[in-house]
């Protein structure tokens, strides 16, 4: 738009010019005409070749008539845009070829004008070079902040992780130490209640220790409870499968595709692990393919699980009666769930998808 109202203030220029030359009428109408589209033209192929050689056609009418030479400074405006040095001095030497042919006003207003045209398009071009570095700068300061707030996001999520993570652990090491400790002391407790039982010979006090007994038997139900409980809850699904998939590392390209949320169900959460368990045990023993992978997603109305390789077995025959298989099977159908598997050219792959709560598949 600055270029359109600085051409139109040149061309304004130009005009007076062209009428205070004193040329015929039809002379200053045609060049008034031939300039403005051959600017026009110059303007829409700028860059390019066509527009070279407009600006070098203009050029030529200005040698074979000096009335041209009233309208150059608008075709300067498009010379100096595209910075061509060949051109700007063939404008200096146009003019001094018709020095003669033009009054001493006329020729200084020619240079005056040509000065006006050069300024403006300088100021335009610092304009435009101003604005382009200032939208180049908000658009990196708006990419810096897009990768600032998703590395935000990712160390966020890392420390959730790893606080998880830690909780987790903690959990698992209290229900050892539980385990470990206090329920191996109320099962040495119980085996010296029974035998002080057997060898009481007071008929009195058998009554008060079979309650004592009774009572250590719920604490030791009560106790192993919490360390299952405990345990199971200090399962991490994600670091679990990872930790299953290292023994292929060493002959498979293992790729794992997980994204469920944290809190799954226990019950799937075990479905899943032994499903992998069973289905890795399976691809050391039988697969002959060097690819693995394993996808884990949460649905909105139900958890799937996928696992293949890239293995072909007896030529693509499959053993329906496999102790394996019958177990994955039998793990999900539990659940409510549907196992699948098939065998494909160069492909083999287990399927398992478990209903949440509550949903329809």
């Amino acid at each position: 738009m600055n270029k359109i109202t600085n051409k139109l203030a040149v061309l304004v220029l130009c005009i007076i010019l062209i009428t205070d030359y004193g040329e015929s009428a039809i002379l200053s109408i045609a060049a008034f005409l031939i300039s403005v589209s051959l600017s026009s033209m110059s303007q829409c192929f700028i860059g390019s070749r066509i527009s070279a050689a407009v600006q070098f056609v203009y050029i030529v009418l200005c040698f074979y008539n000096p009335v041209f030479c009233c309208m150059l400074p608008l075709m300067f405006y498009d010379i100096m845009s595209e910075r061509k040095i060949f051109f700007e001095i063939l404008t200096g030497t146009v003019l001094l070829f018709n020095i003669k042919r033009f009054g001493y006003v006329q020729i200084v207003l020619i240079f005056a004008i040509i000065a006006v045209s050069f300024l403006l398009e300088k100021r335009t071009s610092e304009l435009e070079t101003a604005q382009n570095k200032l939208i180049e700068t908000r658009d990196q300061s708006e990419e810096v902040n897009i990768l600032l707030t998703e590395k935000n996001r990712y160390l966020c999520e890392r420390r959730d992780h790893e606080i998880r993570i830690a909780v987790l652990t903690e959990r698992n090491r209290i229900a050892r130490e539980i385990h470990d400790n206090v329920g191996h002391m109320l099962s040495r407790t119980l085996l010296q209640m029974g035998a002080l039982l057997v060898t009481n010979k007071d008929d009195k006090l058998r009554p008060e220790l079979e309650k004592v007994k009774d009572t250590l038997n719920e604490a030791m139900t009560s106790i192993r409870e919490s360390v299952h409980n405990l345990h199971d809850d200090s399962v991490d699904l994600k670091n679990t499968v990872i930790e299953l998939t290292k023994p292929l590392k060493d002959s498979f390209k293992v790729k794992l595709d997980m994204d469920f949320s944290e809190d799954i169900p226990k019950n799937i959460k075990f479905c899943f692990i032994g499903v992998i368990k069973e289905g890795i045990s399976n691809i050391i023993k039988y697969s002959n393919g060097d690819s693995v992978i394993i996808t884990i997603r949460e649905q909105p109305a139900f958890y799937q699980l996928v696992i293949e390789d890239n293995g072909t077995n007896n030529n693509g025959i499959i053993y329906s009666d496999g102790i394996g298989l019958e177990n994955m099977k039998i793990r999900t159908e539990s659940l409510g769930g549907i196992f699948k598997y098939y065998s494909e050219k160069n492909k083999f792959k287990i399927f398992i998808s478990i209903q949440k709560q509550g949903r329809m598949l």
